[in-house]
């Protein structure tokens, strides 16, 4: 690949990251996780609900129901400009951890049931939330091909966890299928990773430049899979977790062992404010 073809393409995928932020309910419209508490949990634009809807919407429009694992969404009678709000009707709860949970969709809101360790949730897109409009766009190092590493991909015999925080001050097990060993400075260094799919990898990381131009917690780095197990570890495309963008995601923090003694300038950067 030309250096030219390289650097489009590159730049073609900050493009695709930008508008995945944008997106309706991505992370720039993210508007509240709301824990749950045993028994009904209100949720409306009044005060005292639980779940704090924004002000254009009716003042109760339901409850998520706990009954230990298990959350039932149970909405009231209402309606706005003659039209329902919501579903009409009690429904059972599937959480993100199944991997295809079921949405409470209002005007202009969305609602899904999150799982965390022990806790359930409420997680809430505005998609009229003004920052979403507001926010200036991702910030990135210049591209440079020398951040761009051949790399070996390795499975561990059995599926490891490492103890991370996240952004709520939890900690979690972070799968990790494998490692990435790679040369930098005549030094063979490792990456733990975990399998997206069969042919890539996800990565989290942690830099020297997470002390003043980097998200202070890591970034994340999403590796293709090549022939032989071989594959090319390419900071450029690292990118900064959802936690950059809103206080209300989840992010987990880069394991220990991914902690790298050298600064990668390359890939997303993050304005401290």
């Amino acid at each position: 690949m030309t250096d030219a073809a390289y650097t489009d393409e590159v730049l073609k995928w900050r493009q695709e990251r930008e508008a995945s932020l944008r997106r309706d309910n991505g992370w720039l419209a993210l508007a509240g996780l709301f824990w749950l508490k045993p028994g009904p949990n209100l949720a409306g634009s009044d005060p005292g609900c639980d779940i704090a809807l924004p002000p254009r919407l009716p003042a109760l429009v339901g409850s998520f129901d706990r009954d230990d694992d298990s959350v039932t969404w149970r909405p009231v009678t209402a309606r706005e400009s003659g039209s329902p709000i919501g579903q009409a009707a009690a429904v059972p709860l599937r959480s993100d951890a199944t991997g295809d949970p079921n949405t409470v969709d209002l005007p202009g809101v969305r609602m899904i049931l999150v799982h965390r360790g022990g806790r359930l949730g409420i997680r809430l897109w505005d998609n009229l939330r003004p920052g979403r409009s507001s926010f200036p766009g991702r910030t990135w190092f210049p591209i440079e091909p020398g951040f761009r590493f051949l790399a070996e991909y390795q499975a561990y015999a059995e599926l490891q966890f490492a103890p991370v925080p996240d952004a709520t001050g939890e900690s979690v097990n972070l799968p990790i299928d494998g490692w990435l060993e790679f040369e930098h400075a005549g030094i063979l260094r490792r990456l733990d990773a975990t399998r997206e799919d069969e042919r890539s990898l996800s990565v989290h990381f942690w830099d020297p430049t997470a002390l003043d131009s980097t998200y202070p917690s890591g970034r994340y780095l999403v590796v293709p899979l090549g022939e032989a197990e071989r594959a090319w570890v390419d900071f450029n495309y690292a990118y900064s977790p959802p936690c950059a963008f809103t206080p209300f995601a989840t992010c987990a923090f880069a394991p220990a062992q991914n902690r790298l003694d050298f600064r990668i300038e390359a890939g997303e950067t993050y304005i401290r404010h």
